[in-house]
């Protein structure tokens, strides 16, 4: 026969039973309106990220939220890559940039390995105008570090034209002078796993000639450095060769210059402290067959060797 307590225990269980079912409806609704909200913001995400329109939206954006200093023009493709650009201009009191058919194909997954792997980054013609500064400019100073968060890698960074010119000094004064700097069909190759940093390829043309380089820097003091290059062109109509070397670290770098023109041979060594007052520490030149016919017509012809070293004083004071 069942006890007073039986029927209550009986009358309990469903409402208990209830009660679960309730909980986990709320449960699940919670879930799926949690998936909804991720599934939207996943959607605009690649929306943004994946498409013509997201890239015209984020460029409106930014162009807004920089008051108009940064402009472009011609955007096509999609903030995950590849990217090309018709024409990009950065304007301000200072400072103009135009960059013109800008190409970026990039990896964006190694992100998330803090990588940033980028394919191909080229532009056709970059012109950058800056207002010279009224004051005189501080002396360099050491940094403490190069070091990057994050390792760089690009595969292939092509400029089909560097121009570098003056505006005048009137800052309501817009047009740019005359060219002071240039080079054209610069390719390079850089990697850096953060710490280290190596240019594995750059070549470029200037007016005179061709150039070709590698380079590897430490990112910790006192920047460990080795770099080799090489010149081949025309100065003022004599041909010239030069091979440089230069090692040690960035502080303290040691070069070494050989050049070849017009059947003079010369080598130049020298070793500086970059960032002192006076760099220069020291210097020594090495130069044969040296025929001042070779430079003035009417001058005897004679074969000179020149030999000069200099040093700067124990005190600290540089050459130059």
């Amino acid at each position: 026969m069942p006890t007073p307590a039986q029927p209550e225990a009986e009358s309990k269980a469903p409402a208990a039973a209830n009660r679960r079912k309730r909980g986990w409806r709320r449960l699940w609704w919670l879930g799926a309106a949690g998936g909804l909200i991720l599934a939207a913001l996943g959607g605009t995400g690649a929306w943004l990220l994946g498409t013509q329109s997201g890239l015209d939206r984020a460029l409106a954006f930014a162009h807004s939220k920089l008051d108009g200093a940064v402009q472009l023009e011609g955007a096509r493709g999609r903030l995950l890559g590849p990217l090309q650009v018709d024409r990009l201009r950065y304007h301000s009191a200072d400072l103009q940039v135009a960059v013109e058919d800008v190409e970026l194909q990039w990896r964006p997954a190694s992100l998330f390995s803090r990588d940033v792997s980028i394919a191909r980054l080229s532009a056709a013609r970059v012109d950058v105008a800056q207002r010279p500064g009224n004051e005189e400019a501080a002396p360099a100073q050491a940094p403490d570090s190069l070091e990057l968060p994050f390792s760089l890698r690009v595969d292939e960074l092509a400029v089909g034209e560097f121009v570098l010119r003056t505006l005048p000094g009137d800052t309501g004064e817009t047009s740019a002078s005359a060219v002071l700097y240039s080079f054209k069909e610069l390719n390079a190759a850089l990697d850096s796993n953060g710490r280290r940093h190596r240019i594995a390829a750059l070549t470029l043309s200037l007016p005179q000639g061709r150039v070709a380089l590698s380079a590897s820097v430490d990112g910790q003091q006192p920047f460990a450095l080795d770099l080799q290059g090489g010149f081949a062109g025309s100065v003022e109509g004599h041909a010239l060769q030069l091979a440089v070397q230069a090692g040690n670290s960035v502080m303290e770098p040691e070069i070494q210059l050989d050049g070849d023109s017009d059947g003079i041979v010369a080598r130049i060594e020298a070793r500086l402290e970059t960032f002192a007052q006076a760099p220069l520490r020291a210097l020594k030149l090495h130069a044969s067959e040296i025929d001042p016919a070779a430079f003035v017509a009417t001058a005897p012809s004679a074969a000179f060797v020149v030999d000069a070293a200099l040093a700067a004083p124990a005190a600290g004071e540089g050459l130059l």
